[in-house]
Formats: structure tokens, C-alpha cells, sequence
């Protein structure tokens, strides 16, 4: 049996390799992490703090002026939004749950189907609201600059080919 020690460049080596690898791994768990906790937060207002140019959130952005007039809007309607996003929830989950009853009847699923279109009809409605009062809050001067800018904007190149993609 050989006993000789093992040459410490090649235990040196090893240990990099190790500290590496660990924190690869340790930045792919926090990934992932991440990924599971922003899917379980709530996103009451998700549809009206979602991307574009007049969402509430981006007309608070391109006008500081206003934003305090925008979140008391914002504010006055959160507890429709979330009543009514419940509701339209609450409508889809029991549309699946008659399009996957054992004893499946057609009327009934399409009676489900139109208390899914009614809920998003009415969140799409208090959404609309929301954002008209927003809108009224600026100035010809805001409006028309924020028009320029969403004119001018391009979007950045990885997002232009993600775009493609679709």
C-alpha cells in the first residue's frame, strides 16, 4: 500500500473547486428561493402595477408630481380591486372544478364559464376606473410628455428578442 501524502497544489485544487461548486450551488438554491417566495406573495393590485406605460405605478414614475394624488386613488380602490380579483379567483377555481367533475355536465360548465367572464369583467371594469382617475390627475404637459416618451422608448435588446420569440 502506498502511503505517500497527496501533493498539496493538488489538495489546493480540490478545495477550490469545492468553495466553487458550493457557491454555485448555495446562489441556485437562493434563485430558486426567490422564485418561491415572490410566487406566494399576494398581488392584489397585480394587473394595475403591471408593466406599461399608463398603469398607475408608471404614471406615478413619469409624473412625481401627481404620485400622491395616484396612490390615494390606488388606495381608495385596493379593497374592490382585491374583493373582485378574489372573485374572478374564486370563479376560475370553480370552473375547473366542474370541468373536472366525475359527473361533468356541459350546461353547468358553461354556466361557470360566464361567472368567469362576469368576475373579469368586473375587475377589468375597477380597473379601468382606477386608471381614468389617474389619468385625469395630470397635467396636458405630463400627458403629452409621457406620450413622447412612450413614443420614443425601445425596449432593451434582450427583451426585444425575447419578443421574437413568441
Amino acid at each position: 500500500m502506498n502511503n505517500d501524502p497527496v501533493p498539496v497544489v493538488q489538495k489546493r485544487r480540490s478545495n477550490i473547486a469545492l468553495v466553487v461548486s458550493l457557491c454555485f450551488n448555495l446562489i441556485f438554491i437562493g434563485v430558486i428561493a426567490v422564485g418561491v417566495v415572490r410566487a406566494q406573495l399576494p398581488r392584489p393590485m397585480m394587473a394595475m402595477q403591471s408593466q406599461g406605460p399608463y398603469a398607475p405605478r408608471a404614471l406615478m414614475r413619469f409624473a412625481p408630481a401627481e404620485a400622491d394624488k395616484i396612490q390615494h386613488i390606488l388606495d381608495v380602490h385596493r379593497e374592490k380591486i382585491i374583493a373582485l380579483r378574489a372573485e374572478s379567483f374564486k370563479a376560475r377555481r370553480e370552473s375547473l372544478d366542474t370541468f373536472a367533475s366525475a359527473d361533468f355536465n356541459s350546461p353547468a360548465f358553461a354556466q361557470a364559464l360566464d361567472r368567469v367572464r362576469t368576475a373579469d369583467a368586473a375587475l377589468e371594469a375597477e380597473e379601468v376606473n382606477v386608471l381614468a382617475e389617474s389619468v385625469a390627475t395630470l397635467t396636458p404637459a405630463e400627458r403629452r410628455d409621457i406620450a413622447e416618451r412612450v413614443r420614443t422608448h425601445r425596449a432593451p435588446w434582450w427583451v426585444r428578442l425575447m419578443r421574437q420569440m413568441h
